[in-house]
């Protein structure tokens, strides 16, 4: 690969792990992210020093700008506001980032591309979430099945790939779309379960589980998704989607009892440590991706199962508790989010 890549969002959990491959890579990258409350602050000091990145929003009149003046052969669309609770308190920010900074972003590339006579192509990082609830026995969404959000958040995230779509078949627009499921790993910000149960365990604080505890995910490992989206980034297809995932599903209470065994494994009984607390609006109760299509067609599969992926998980966490307890402060909230009744 020999790509100059414009990235989005990158002081986020998955762009900057991506920042970070491109480094090792020495590929050469320009970012932009607004940095909010959630944004990796030691990702914007280490892309300032490479003097990589801008602090602006996706939906401004400037990233046409920056686009022009970096040229890029791709732009990697990781922006976004992603976490479900705060989604249902403040849908409208949703909406401004999740769509309407996409809509900026099809516009700035379309116009530089008849501009300049270059074509970029645009790879848009989606979410599993957008195909809605499974039960039990329902068998793994395909890339081509129809989609059924239930929150704000997936919402808006399935309405930015079918304004993409819409710009795939209208304009013969150069995109490809990304369905990756549950993220985890290094430097995901404590919102979010894995590192908020991570942080409440070693803390010897409850940690909050929603309803029964029973929705079930399926999760990878950041590594092994920022190896798929390289692997897109040089062999995708336009105009198509995959799904990236890892055929692992767990419930959240086995995820937590697997944090438990691993941070106290001579005290353990969860009982003493979980919280159950009132079901968030609108939980859906499973996901799972149906991942044959790019594991045939571009010959990726994932390297990390679940143990590996979570043991590295803490020991990073362990091995970075200065950051873990500084970004504490920054969210502010001892419960989860998101559960008055609408």
């Amino acid at each position: 690969m020999n790509k100059k890549i414009f990235i989005t969002g990158s002081c986020g959990f998955i762009g900057y792990n991506f920042w970070k491959k491109c480094q090792k890579l020495n590929l050469e990258t320009f970012s932009v992210d607004k940095l909010s409350y959630y944004s990796n602050k030691q990702a914007f000091v280490d892309l300032s020093k490479e003097k990589a990145i801008e602090k602006i929003d996706i939906s401004s009149s400037k990233i046409f700008r920056l686009i022009e003046k970096f040229s890029p052969d791709v732009v990697v669309n990781f922006a976004a506001e992603s976490h479900v609770d705060r989604s249902i308190e403040q849908p409208s920010i949703f909406l401004n980032s999740n769509y309407l900074g996409v809509f900026n972003l099809l516009i700035s590339i379309q116009k530089f591309m008849k501009k300049k006579k270059k074509k970029i192509k645009f790879i848009q990082i989606s979410t599993d979430e957008v195909f809605g609830s499974l039960g039990r026995n329902d068998t793994p969404k395909k890339e081509t099945d129809n989609y059924e959000p239930s929150s704000p958040y997936s919402a808006t995230k399935a309405a930015a790939d079918l304004l993409i779509k819409s710009w795939i078949k209208t304009y013969k627009f150069p995109a490809i779309i990304l369905h990756p499921s549950n993220n985890y790993g290094p430097w995901q910000f404590p919102e979010k379960l894995i590192p908020l149960s991570i942080l409440k365990i070693i803390n010897n604080n409850k940690v909050p589980v929603y309803g029964s505890g029973k929705n079930i995910r399926e999760w990878i490992f950041v590594d092994d998704c920022v190896e798929a989206i390289l692997k897109v980034i040089d062999y995708g297809v336009i105009g198509e989607s995959y799904n990236i995932g890892s055929s692992e599903q767990y419930t959240n209470i086995e995820i937590i009892n697997h944090l438990i065994k691993r941070l106290k494994p001579n005290d353990y009984d969860n009982r003493k440590i979980i919280k159950f607390v009132e079901d968030r609006p609108g939980h859906d109760y499973r996901y799972n991706l149906n991942i044959s299509k790019i594991k045939k067609e571009l010959k990726w599969t994932p390297k990390f199962s679940l143990e590996q992926g979570l043991n590295l998980t803490v020991d990073w966490y362990l091995s970075n508790l200065d950051w873990l307890q500084k970004n504490k402060k920054i969210y502010g909230v001892s419960k989860r989010i998101g559960l008055d009744k609408q």
